[in-house]
């Protein structure tokens, strides 16, 4: 089976199928996504609608970046990694886990100190999501690089009316310079300044061209 879409294609796959009541497994499969290989691991409960998809590979940096949308951060990454990231759908109206992780061994993180580390260096790291209803409703982000450690959550309230969400964050770090790091995240603060400027002029022409005309003057 091959699919293909916004230039990323996973040919699938040489593995175990089994099916009895009420449940559909792939285990110990492999397959190409990204243009490397992957292992696949895929179970599917009737009973329950849980849908749980393990997918393990070892992608490089370009090729992640073929099918996300560029920015200031391109920079930021090189080499690659192994992940394993996995998917699990369950529940009417559907809500989907995310969560990867990932040594980092193998990929050079060109940030300002602390965080910046050299590729053959491991730093693990993990990222969980929640997404409810089409829209992301919970976020975790867990680094452990000791002595240096990072744990960031952000969740959506669950009600109108109070905070837009709720968030936290645990680091701990050793010496953080101040100027290093704006100078180092100028770059976004500027790509946003002028989006934001792109967007107003947009909606004042908009504005103004929808604007009714009235009768001259007398």
């Amino acid at each position: 089976m091959r699919w293909k879409r916004t230039g990323w294609v996973a040919e699938t796959f040489k593995g175990l199928i089994e099916s009895d009541a009420g449940a559909f497994r792939v285990s110990e499969a492999t397959a190409t996504l990204l243009g490397r290989p992957a292992r696949l691991q895929l179970s599917l409960d009737q009973a329950t609608g849980k849908v749980t998809a393990t997918v393990s590979a070892e992608p490089t940096v370009e090729d992640v970046r073929s099918i996300v949308t560029r920015g200031p951060w391109d920079s930021w990454l090189e080499g690659r990694a192994p992940l394993e990231l996995a998917v699990t759908g369950m529940g009417a109206p559907r809500v989907w886990a995310i969560d990867l992780k990932t040594t980092s061994k193998g990929l050079a993180w060109k940030l300002p100190a602390p965080l910046g580390k050299p590729a053959g260096e491991e730093a693990p790291l993990r990222a969980r999501a929640t997404i409810r209803s089409g829209a992301l409703a919970e976020l975790e982000l867990d680094l452990d690089r000791k002595p240096e450690s990072v744990a960031f959550s952000w969740r959506k309230a669950p009600a109108p009316g109070g905070p837009s969400a709720a968030v936290t964050l645990d680091a701990r770090l050793s010496e953080v310079r101040a100027e290093t790091w704006q100078d180092f995240l100028r770059p976004i603060s500027a790509e946003k300044e002028g989006a934001d400027k792109e967007g107003a002029a947009g909606a004042a022409k908009d504005g103004a061209a929808g604007a009714v005309k009235g009768p001259p003057p007398r």
